[in-house]
């Protein structure tokens, strides 16, 4: 959970050195992703996804796949930076030889790190020494999640990612950010879990869009790496093609119902956001948000200068379905 801010600082030749990912970034999706499925938020927006990856790994077997990679990359302050190398968003192939040709020295070196924050088990050290057989069994859990959890949606995942690119090059990157990304000549802020300043330096920065990333961004852990933040995005919260479904658009109507499933969707999002997206006017929005509000079925808050909104877990449970 974020609980400080990340202070990006641009220098003049940093701002002519800014690019876009223009293709999912599939070790990045994979990694994220597997942090989403080991937890239960956003039910609205994942819930049926993370119903049918975990069944998909169930029926076949993959839960030693998923054992692993849940050991090297928690969803926690630090996982390995080689999970996720530089040209992983060319092809998925692409990102997993680059993951099996790292050097025996950053394996050692970055698995040592995450040896401090949680015991690992003994497969660790044989990883953390490059043995074959373990690699093999990397490469081997990469595919298999990947199979499971991101070949089944990611066309849906594409045509989301796609719509962020064509933004960017449009209309220049700082266009493309979430409300969660404040641009402040010359400095990039943004929710982090903790207070930390990147100094570009000249070196430029990388934007990762990513589907899986919700709340505040990811950076890797190594500043000596190419600088490259890794954003969330704003969700379509019918992207597996589903929605509120007619009952609750004849209960809240169908302007309301729209507005409380994008919200769910989209955490901390704003009045700006909700009527550019959902093509309805800002006096109409804010209406409606003081309904939802007042019916407890979201919450709003202030963010430094933004007034953002945020679905209730009776606002996320109507949505969904469930109880509470």
């Amino acid at each position: 959970m974020a609980g400080g801010t990340l202070r990006v600082h641009f220098t003049t030749d940093d701002l002519s050195r800014v690019r876009v990912a223009s293709t999912m970034d599939h070790l990045w999706e994979v990694v994220l992703s597997l942090h989403m499925l080991c937890d239960n938020a956003h039910p609205v927006l994942f819930g049926q996804w993370r119903r049918d990856t975990l069944a998909a790994v169930r029926r076949t077997h993959a839960e030693p796949s998923l054992a692993m990679l849940a050991t090297l990359a928690p969803a926690a302050r630090y996982f390995p930076d080689f999970l996720t190398p530089e040209n992983g968003g060319e092809a998925f192939d692409t990102g997993v030889d680059a993951v099996m040709a790292t050097p025996v020295s950053e394996l050692r070196g970055q698995l040592a790190l995450l040896a401090r924050t949680r015991p690992l088990p003994g497969w660790v050290s044989r990883l953390a020494a490059g043995e074959q057989t373990a690699l093999a069994r990397l490469e081997k859990a990469l595919r298999d999640y990947h199979r499971l959890a991101i070949g089944p949606v990611e066309r849906a995942i594409q045509r989301s990612l796609g719509r962020i690119g064509d933004k960017a090059g449009a209309a220049g990157w700082q266009d493309m950010l979430q409300p969660v990304l404040q641009w402040n000549h010359p400095v990039l802020a943004a929710p982090f879990l903790e207070d930390f300043d990147l100094h570009l330096n000249g070196r430029g920065l990388k934007l990762v869009p990513s589907f899986f990333c919700m709340g505040a961004p990811v950076k890797l852990y190594d500043d000596s790496l190419t600088p490259t933040l890794v954003c969330p995005i704003v969700h379509d919260p019918r992207w597996l093609g589903g929605g509120t479904g007619q009952p609750i658009e004849q209960l809240l109507g169908v302007s309301r119902a729209r507005i409380l499933e994008f919200v769910a969707a989209n955490p901390a999002t704003t009045n700006a956001v909700i009527s550019t997206v959902l093509h309805i006017s800002p006096p109409t929005v804010s209406y409606h948000l003081r309904i939802l509000r007042e019916s407890g079925l979201l919450a709003t808050d202030r963010d430094a200068n933004l007034v953002v909104h945020t679905s209730t877990r009776l606002g996320a449970a109507l949505l969904n379905g469930r109880p509470l």
